[in-house]
Parts: C-alpha cells; structure tokens; sequence
C-alpha cells in the first residue's frame, strides 16, 4: 500500500459516513413513533429536530462541512454519502422537521 499524504480526506469522509450512519439508525428506530401523532413524545419530536438540524449541516457538497475531495476513490464515496445524506434529509423532511429545501424547488 503506498503511503497516501491525501488520506486525510478519506478520513474526513468516512467520519462523516459513521455520523450518518448514527443518524440513519436512530432515524429508522424511532420512526414509527416520530410519525405516529398517538405516541410520539414530545422529548422525542425535539430530539428528532435537533437531530435533522445537526445531519442537515452534514453536507459533504456544501456548507460547514463541505469535504474536498483529490482522488477517485474518495470522490466516489463523498457521492455515496451526499446520497446517504440526501436520502436522510428527505426522511426528516417527511417525517417534518426540516423546512423545505430553500436552495432547490421547493415546491418538489
């Protein structure tokens, strides 16, 4: 294996991959109840928010933490966790806790 100086992308983004994937899990654990109005809680509804507001800054194409990528390797799975994380903002904005995407149609 050579010695790869650029690695600290890789690192970045399979850092990121674990946070997602957290938040994935949690997401799919309590879905039933986050979309059920008779038992969702409201602890559970905040939790949810704050953590759609956290995965939502997890872009790795823009924003705060927004990855650069300098080889193929790592530019193929910074495309494969934007999707992890677009899938994921889609079901927080289902479930409704994000507002509508402002920098793309809103009105999907």
């Amino acid at each position: 294996l050579m010695e790869q100086p650029r690695g600290e992308e890789l690192l970045q983004l399979l850092q990121l991959e674990r946070q997602l994937e957290d938040h994935k899990a949690w997401l799919e654990e309590h879905w039933p109840q986050i979309v059920d109005d008779s038992v969702a809680d409201e602890q559970l509804l905040a939790c949810a928010a704050e953590r759609g507001d956290k995965m939502a800054a997890l872009s790795p194409m823009k924003g705060p933490n927004y990855i650069p990528v300098t080889s193929n390797v790592a530019r193929q799975l910074r495309q494969r966790l934007f999707n992890t994380w677009n899938a994921l903002q889609d079901s927080f904005r289902e479930a409704g806790f994000l507002a509508a995407a402002s920098d793309s149609e809103s009105d999907a």
